[in-house]
């Protein structure tokens, strides 16, 4: 990496690389103190890949960098490529749900974590840990607990497609008419419209093939309010 600039002008990957070697700590130190990858660190500071809050708190902490300036920074850099010709394009969404317009609308409080939906033997699982991080809707920024999901398959298209974000509100009622994530106990997870809710069951509509679910509440005991679509 070239020497570092003056701080305003400063990537967030270069003021990790000036603040390590302030320290005079290896890539390997600094990895084993934050339980990463070397690989993963020299990514931070080559500015490959954005560290998540959690590692930003961590590096904050131990090279001695002010926490708001690291996330002044990720601010900037996020801002700096909303331009009109970055900008992403977003269709409509299921009935009730935000359908987001443009990239500019965007604003920041904190990153907003991002968990993705895999696929595997045969059943789609939302992932343990965050995947990525986004710029905060501004609807959002005072919403707790929110978190986005990246969605896989196209069994609720056209609502919702593989590859589009959707906002998630897991502290938020849900109701008949709403489009929910449903989450059993090892997070099996579902995207669908739910139609009723008794004591015991959610009775939900998938829309790709068209086909009436009626989900025992006790093997899917969560489902979560999504208040947004962003398209692929």
């Amino acid at each position: 990496m070239p020497p570092p600039r003056k701080h305003g002008n400063m990537s967030l990957g270069e003021v990790i690389w000036a603040a390590r070697k302030a320290k005079r700590m290896s890539l390997r130190e600094v990895a084993q103190a934050l339980g990463v990858s070397a690989a993963a660190v020299s990514q931070w500071e080559n500015d490959g890949v954005k560290p998540t809050a959690n590692n930003r708190a961590a590096l904050a902490s131990l090279l001695s960098i002010d926490p708001a300036s690291m996330l002044e920074l990720l601010i900037d850099e996020r801002d700096s490529v909303a331009t009109p010709s970055n900008q992403l394009k977003y269709g409509g969404a299921a009935e009730g749900v935000r359908a987001l317009d443009r990239a500019g609308e965007h604003v920041l409080d904190l990153p907003l974590p991002v968990f993705a939906m895999r696929f595997s033997d045969g059943i789609t699982h939302l992932s343990n840990e965050a995947t990525d991080e986004e710029i905060r809707p501004a609807f959002a920024i005072k919403v707790k607990n929110a978190f986005g999901v990246l969605v896989y398959g196209d069994d609720m298209k056209p609502a919702y497609e593989a590859g589009d974000r959707v906002l998630i509100y897991p502290d938020r009622p849900v109701y008949p008419g709403r489009d929910v994530l449903l989450l059993t106990a090892d997070r099996q997870a579902k995207l669908r419209r739910l139609l009723e809710i008794s004591d015991t069951h959610w009775i939900v509509q998938q829309w790709n093939p068209p086909k009436r679910e009626k989900l025992p509440r006790s093997e899917w005991p969560q489902a979560l309010w999504i208040e947004s679509v962003r398209r692929r």
